[in-house]
């Protein structure tokens, strides 16, 4: 019982010391468009879907290099 409670607090204590890391991007993709018809119809009818498509695809590009 002994050796198994200090096998998970090195355990623990190895994750919480940033040790381990997991791969940061995963938790994203980045989003793309079909065509350039889709940009084009997003701009007139839906600006504020483009920014934030456009916004969430910067925001990778510049956490994920």
């Amino acid at each position: 019982m002994r050796s198994k409670l200090c096998a998970l607090m090195l355990c623990g204590s190895v994750l919480a010391s940033g040790c381990v890391r997991p791969n940061e991007c995963v938790w994203t993709e980045t989003l793309y468009y079909d065509s350039d018809n889709v940009v084009d119809w997003l701009a007139a009818n839906d600006p504020s879907l483009l920014a934030k498509v456009t916004s969430h695809n910067e925001k990778r590009a510049e956490f994920c290099r």
